[in-house]
């Protein structure tokens, strides 16, 4: 960097400018470095050999990692809202991660550190105020604290040059969170987020876990009231178990799906939690379904296939004969049957699970989900009151979304197919299916490939999402969708079931844009993209990926490469 004017007190002063005013993501550089040489005494009166630096002494705000635990990532709250391969990442417990930011005084989707079973070890070059919370783990800390327990759940003050090492969990639970004060201002947005997505090596530090020798530079700027402590009481701390009871809906498949004996045995069954559990995919091991039908009909051989569409978030999905829940990081879409979905209020429970845990799932109504969704976020947001002052900490009811559920007594949790239009003339059968509290899949005709119901498929997409869509979309509804796959012959919405009126005032709106706005498609023109067959040869790597996935997962699957017909030999 080169910078020129009359004077070189002004030039220097332009070039801290410049300088302090500038901003590089990634990596470690001497960004920070630089400012600092340039008010040393010695640089300004003109000395500035190399020699200055035997004696200049510059401490960046930074954490060294000195060892990167089991696998520790950057995350915030995900990137939902973009799709199209991209996952949608973030924390997996969103209850202690918020709390996590809350007690240092974050924005509650800041971004923190995940830390999975075994955690990292630090060194604070510079002072810092943190927070962990989550699943309980071994954590110890050099200087003041000593020999003695860290207290996780609590407001911490780490003096410049002390070391926190956190080690395996002790207790129930997989997953804990450490915030810190700023966040970690180094680390670059990818599509509006920090969430690291390892499995496609984006977002978070250079898109993988923290390893030995990383850099995560932090604010320098800690304000005094933030010096005091907080803790939370022992009695609203969430409780972490090895046994889960996870609250779900009903589909968006089942009946017709599955046997009525196979619906019931996934309620009645305890699932224990297969060594598959990550970020992606959490397999269960437990009984076999028997199915309702012989095939996927045009899906597959399986009667686990479908045509294509978009999967919810927590869907517990047949890959075959195994299930499998889909945590944040699962594909956007897919073509196997999801028989039931866990609501929004127990995601935190989901993102606990680790191998050899007991889960079992409890069949609850829409309107007890969104019950439990609002438990959860007052509890949140009684905890935020509480850390700055506007009401007692110690007033706040713990946690307990289960207590009041009265729908899986009363069985009464309605069914996976929400709504349907029967066909008539050119408009098709059109089939609403929810995926959970917050999914709704809108499905055309009866699981055939039909071209004319993929461009309705796109049709709907723009009235929903264009904004320069005829008629637009009413404001409730774009505030409160998060984004939306178009597959095959479905689209599937995700959405904000809390910025809704209610779901009923939805449906009745898609419906209403099938009579009157969508009608007859069979002349609508739609923008399209030519491909060049072959899609995918034969090659070394489909090879390798098949053979890894028969001794990983399962020695047999129809979908399997050579049974594609994308896949052409080089020779054809």
């Amino acid at each position: 960097m080169y910078h020129s004017h009359q004077s070189r007190e002004d030039a220097i002063e332009g070039l801290h400018t410049i300088l302090r005013g500038s901003q590089i993501c990634g990596p470690t550089t001497n960004l920070d470095f630089l400012p600092a040489v340039l008010t040393t005494a010695a640089f300004q009166s003109g000395k500035t050999l190399t020699s200055l630096l035997d004696s200049f002494q510059y401490t960046p705000p930074a954490i060294d990692v000195l060892s990167g635990g089991a696998y520790t990532l950057i995350q915030d709250s995900g990137r939902p809202s973009v799709g199209k391969g991209i996952p949608h990442s973030g924390v997996m417990d969103p209850v202690a991660s918020q709390i996590a930011n809350i007690l240092v005084g974050n924005p509650r989707g800041k971004e923190c550190l995940e830390i999975t079973l075994r955690g990292p070890e630090l060194r604070f070059i510079r002072p810092a105020i943190v927070a962990l919370c989550g699943a309980p783990m071994e954590v110890t800390i050099d200087g003041e604290l000593d020999g003695e327990p860290f207290p996780m759940w609590s407001r911490v003050w780490i003096a410049a040059g002390q070391t926190l090492k956190i080690g395996k969990t002790i207790g129930g639970g997989c997953r804990s969170y450490l915030a810190v004060y700023g966040g970690f201002p180094g680390i670059a947005e990818y599509f509006g987020s920090k969430a690291t997505s390892p499995l496609v090596n984006l977002g978070g530090y250079q898109g993988r876990a923290l390893a030995a020798g990383d850099l995560l530079v932090i604010t320098d700027d800690i304000p005094r009231e933030m010096i005091m402590d907080v803790s939370l009481p022992q009695n609203i701390i969430p409780v972490y178990s090895n046994d889960w009871e996870i609250m779900a809906m009903v589909g968006p498949h089942d009946e017709g799906y599955l046997l009525p004996e196979d619906i019931d045995m996934i309620y009645a069954t305890e699932w224990k939690v297969s060594h598959n559990a990550s970020r992606s995919g959490i397999r269960l091991v437990g009984p076999l379904p028997k199915w309702a039908r012989k095939d996927g009909g045009e899906g597959g051989a399986h009667p686990s296939n479908l045509i294509e569409y978009g999967y919810p978030i927590a869907a517990l999905n047949w890959t075959g004969d195994d299930p499998c829940i889909f945590p944040v990081d699962c594909p956007n879409f897919g073509g196997f049957v999801s028989s039931t979905t866990i609501v929004g209020a127990d995601y935190w429970k989901m993102g606990q699970m680790k191998a050899g845990d007991k889960v079992k799932y409890r069949r609850v109504s829409l309107d007890d989900a969104l019950s439990a969704r609002k438990n959860v976020n007052a509890f949140i947001s009684c905890i935020e009151k509480a850390v700055i002052g506007e009401m007692a900490i110690e007033s706040i009811t713990p946690l307990d979304t289960l207590s009041s559920i009265r729908s899986t007594k009363d069985t009464d949790w309605g069914k996976a197919i929400v709504a349907q239009i029967l066909p008539s003339g050119n408009q098709p059968l059109v089939t609403y299916r929810q995926g959970g509290d917050s999914h709704l899949i809108i499905e055309y005709g009866s699981e055939t490939f039909d071209l004319n119901h993929r461009c309705r498929v796109t049709a709907l997409e723009k009235l929903i999402r264009d904004p320069s869509a005829d008629p637009p979309a009413p404001s409730w509804l774009t505030k409160a969708v998060i984004t939306t796959v178009g597959c095959c012959t479905s689209l599937t919405m995700s959405y904000d079931p809390l910025a809704i009126p209610s779901r009923s005032k939805l449906l009745d709106y898609l419906q209403n844009l099938e009579r009157t706005a969508l009608g007859d498609t069979s002349t609508m023109k739609l923008p399209t993209r030519l491909f060049r067959l072959p899609i995918s040869f034969e090659s070394k790597e489909q090879d390798e990926a098949t053979q890894r996935y028969m001794e990983t997962q399962r020695p047999y699957a129809p979908c399997k490469s050579r049974n594609r017909h994308s896949s052409l030999t080089r020779a054809r």
